[in-house]
């Protein structure tokens, strides 16, 4: 009987840490005045999977109309930006408000909620607070176009040097085959002289 007991403890303890785990994969890492770079693993209708320079997989919620503008695809290389975003906690609610301690400072501030926003949130919840005021679920948040940019590559910069040069290139072969060679008889013409002003008679 203590066997079965302990083997119960284990597979509840087995089951909370493995929940945990996917609740911190579903976090959005990169937001609440940072930034992160990564690359887009997979695009599945709203959600996004990331995998960040520093080699985690990220799953964000996004807005399915920036996924079609930007032409987001496996292998994007882009910029998640939350310099505008401010998270924190809800430490107390009522019908229409919240107080949230904020994660930078540790500031409490009183948030108005959306009808909406009053029907899931709860004490404890991690949330977002968008540029306009809005609270969001942490988990709920969907990146906007204005959280998300694609990523300027370094072989493009590069590209755009070659491609300089090989302007440079051409301009001055083509300055070669106007001048003209002495071999070929051709002698060059003087320019005609500008017209002088003729003085008046009188």
């Amino acid at each position: 009987m203590k066997g079965l007991t302990g083997i119960a403890i284990a597979s509840v303890v087995s089951i909370g840490i493995a929940l945990n785990a996917v609740a911190e994969s579903m976090k959005p890492v990169g937001l609440g005045g940072q930034q992160i770079n990564g690359q887009v693993e997979s695009v599945n209708g709203s959600t996004l999977k990331v995998k960040t320079s520093n080699g985690e997989t990220q799953t964000y919620n996004i807005e399915p109309s920036v996924i079609s503008a930007l032409k987001l695809e496996t292998g994007s290389n882009i910029v998640i930006d939350g310099t505008r975003l401010t998270t924190g906690t809800i430490s107390s609610l009522d019908p229409y408000t919240a107080e949230v301690v904020l994660d930078k400072g540790g500031e409490e501030r009183s948030y108005i909620l959306t009808r909406e926003a009053r029907r899931y949130l709860s004490v404890g919840d991690r949330v977002i607070i968008t540029p306009d005021q809005r609270v969001v679920s942490a988990d709920r948040y969907r990146l906007s176009s204005s959280d998300l940019r694609m990523q300027s590559v370094a072989v493009a910069s590069g590209s755009k040097v070659e491609t300089s040069s090989a302007v440079a290139s051409s301009s001055s072969s083509s300055s070669q085959t106007v001048t003209p060679s002495a071999n070929t008889g051709g002698a060059e013409m003087p320019e005609p002289a500008a017209p002088q002003g003729v003085s008046g008679l009188w």
